[in-house]
């Protein structure tokens, strides 16, 4: 394509809208309507995420997770949102029991609920050993749906899902738990009673001071005579005297 048709083809455009004005006019007032439309929904949408997002932020957010503390296995109900959350309940199937030994088998904040659970706070309660959990759910898993509302009055609902059996099977390092501390305090417990009653009581060799230093001093004179005897054997007065005395 040349200069002279570029030349043609622009003065035949503007030909063409200088004799079609009003409609390019209606057709461009209709397309910045239409973009203005689109900009003003885009932000629109852009506001409500932001008002969702920051309602999110600001709302409670309750859940019931699993806590290990060797040997005993147990549950929590906490909050990790940014505000307090209220009349928390929680559903949980099967019945989520103590099954420690002398232990009442009822959860008071599972059973009768929280009535308020402010931020970041949490109630926890062992349940007992793996033994004991398999022996109360042999699936070792329960489905849990905890409801609580805001300060404001909005519901939520959160459902949770506490799957023992992923401890199963899991090797641990040799450390102590605190059953093996308790039974080594009680033992020690036991050495400090039987030394207190006299039972075990160390024994003390006593010795007089003066009958210490003549023994000190007995050994000092024997050293010393022995080291005189051995001089006057090595010396050559000594060793003639020694051929002298055989001798005769």
């Amino acid at each position: 394509m040349c200069w002279d048709e570029v030349v043609s083809y622009i003065l035949t455009m503007v030909r063409f809208l200088d004799a079609h004005q009003g409609s390019c006019m209606v057709l461009l007032t209709i397309g910045l309507f239409i973009c203005a439309g689109a900009s003003c929904w885009i932000a629109a949408k852009n506001i409500k995420t932001m008002k969702q997002l920051d309602a999110k932020r600001s709302s409670p957010y309750v859940v019931i997770e699993t806590t290990h503390n060797r040997p005993c296995y147990g549950v929590r109900l906490v909050n990790m949102g940014l505000t307090a959350a209220r009349n928390v309940k929680v559903t949980a199937t099967p019945k989520i029991e103590i099954a420690l030994p002398n232990f009442p088998n009822a959860i008071r904040f599972i059973e009768e609920g929280v009535a308020v659970l402010i931020p970041h706070d949490a109630h926890a309660t062992d349940l007992g050993t793996f033994d004991m959990l398999r022996k109360s759910n042999p699936s070792l898993v329960y489905r849990c749906k905890v409801s609580y509302e805001s300060d404001w009055g909005e519901k939520f609902t959160t459902e949770c899902v506490l799957d023992y059996s992923l401890y199963e099977g899991l090797a641990y390092r040799g450390t102590k738990t605190v059953h093996d501390l308790t039974k080594q305090f009680e033992s020690f417990a036991q050495d400090f009673h039987l030394l207190a009653s006299g039972f075990h009581k160390p024994h003390v060799l006593t010795e007089d001071f003066d009958a210490y230093n003549a023994k000190l001093d007995k050994m000092v004179e024997e050293l010393d005579m022995e080291q005189k005897q051995e001089a006057k054997s090595e010396s050559p007065n000594g060793q003639a005297e020694e051929i002298l005395k055989v001798n005769t």
